[in-house]
């Protein structure tokens, strides 16, 4: 009798053990798909600002405050404004000869103030001033 309380006793662990497996797998496949769609919401919005990035904006009509934008960022502001100065003079719509456009003078960049300087601070913050060195004599 006591034989068959305890393979009784340890069938129900073993049951109850493999339910406790089975609950942690369902809350791992759970936890993996809200991984899975938050992924997929970040690289959708990731791909929404790159592409309303990427849209040509028209040029600039008017005066444009472009030290306000730059002390946007936390980087050395007047580093920073002296390289729009030497780069572009502080006209949006600067191009140069190799197809560098905007405040920064970047290649493939935006005449948008905005998108320029933001695409500036992520260059700096990737690289330090190392993507204007060519001009540092100017600024430096």
């Amino acid at each position: 009798m006591l034989v068959e309380q305890l393979q009784v006793v340890t069938r129900v662990q073993r049951e109850q053990q493999t339910e406790v497996q089975q609950a942690q797998a369902v809350a791992l496949t759970i936890d993996a798909e809200q991984a899975r769609k938050a992924a997929d919401a970040a690289r959708a919005e990731r791909e929404a600002r790159a592409a309303r990035a990427a849209r040509p904006a028209p040029p600039s009509s008017g005066p444009v405050d472009w030290k306000a934008i730059v002390r946007r960022y936390p980087w050395d502001a007047g580093v920073a404004e002296r390289i729009v100065w030497c780069e572009s003079r502080g006209n949006p719509n600067a191009r140069n000869s190799s197809g560098a456009v905007g405040l920064f003078q970047i290649l493939g960049g935006s005449v948008d103030p905005v998108a320029n300087v933001a695409r500036a601070y992520e260059m700096y913050h990737a690289r330090g001033w190392q993507p204007w060195t060519t001009s540092s004599s100017c600024w430096a």
